[in-house]
């Protein structure tokens, strides 16, 4: 794993949630992912980014919304190479910890030269001023 960070900054923020979530995109990566798995955090206008990025087969593009839903998991059958399991909790969780901060969450591959390969979750939160 690697950390990719800029300047120290603050975000106003139940730590035990947050570290909860970042958590689970950490283990989520690592599970379906492969390496490199990069955390990425830093400071953008009045906002702090965090972004879990892995080099996996991705999420395909019609379930990258459905995922954060409660239960909701990647049909096996339609997307080979992606392993399913787990209850499909974690992506929700850290959904709603999102929210309940003021923050938006997205998910995409993990780059526009990678196309549809790897997935990268990004948390958008306020920043404490």
């Amino acid at each position: 794993m690697r950390v990719a960070a800029g300047p120290p900054v603050t975000v106003l923020a139940d730590e035990r949630l947050l570290r909860r979530a970042l958590w689970n995109l950490v283990e989520n990566a690592a599970k379906h992912g492969a390496p490199p798995i990069v955390l990425d955090a830093g400071a953008d206008g009045d906002h702090v980014v965090l972004a879990v990025t892995d080099h996996g087969p991705g999420i395909p593009a019609a379930a990258r919304a459905r995922v954060l839903e409660p239960f909701y998991r990647v049909d096996r059958a339609r997307t080979p190479g992606i392993a399913t399991s787990g209850f499909g909790l974690g992506l929700a969780f850290v959904r709603r910890v999102v929210d309940a901060h003021g923050g938006m969450i997205a998910i995409g591959p993990a780059s526009a030269e990678a196309g549809e390969r790897g997935c990268r979750v990004t948390l958008t939160l306020p920043a404490k001023h």
